[in-house]
């Protein structure tokens, strides 16, 4: 009887090893999850950021001022705004309606394109904001 006992002690040898690596694994894709997702919110964030500031600096630099804003004066501004981003891949559009008058609306729309780390989540996708406001000045 205890020599039964011995082989069936000897099948079941490396299985803890075996559900521990199954379980590590989702694990750790949980966890890598939550870092990408936590990465995505942080660089919406900053997107979105990036058109306040961006709308801010177009909004007082009308047509009847010194310098009026342009298309790449605030595009520039909004890329200034976003650290650790490729300004490159930063798209900035710029809109009045009707024009760069005061009491006229400014729009400012921030594109960034996000691509996941881990390589178990879907590919990419843009991250976009659009921020608006009255010109000033």
């Amino acid at each position: 009887m205890t020599a039964q006992i011995r082989v069936g002690h000897r099948s079941e040898r490396g299985s803890t090893l075996v559900e521990s690596a199954l379980a590590f694994t989702v694990f750790f894709m949980f966890v890598f999850g939550i870092i990408d997702m936590s990465r995505m919110v942080g660089n919406y964030n900053q997107v979105a950021h990036a058109a306040r500031e961006a709308v801010r600096y177009a909004i007082v630099r009308g047509a009847s001022t010194n310098s009026p804003a342009t298309q790449t004066t605030i595009a520039n501004q909004a890329k200034t705004q976003l650290p650790g981003m490729d300004p490159a891949s930063v798209t900035v559009t710029a809109t009045w309606n009707p024009d760069n008058n005061p009491g006229g609306v400014v729009s400012v729309t921030v594109s960034y394109p996000y691509t996941f780390i881990a390589p178990y989540m879907p590919g990419s996708f843009t991250l976009r904001s659009r921020s608006s406001g009255y010109v000033m000045r």
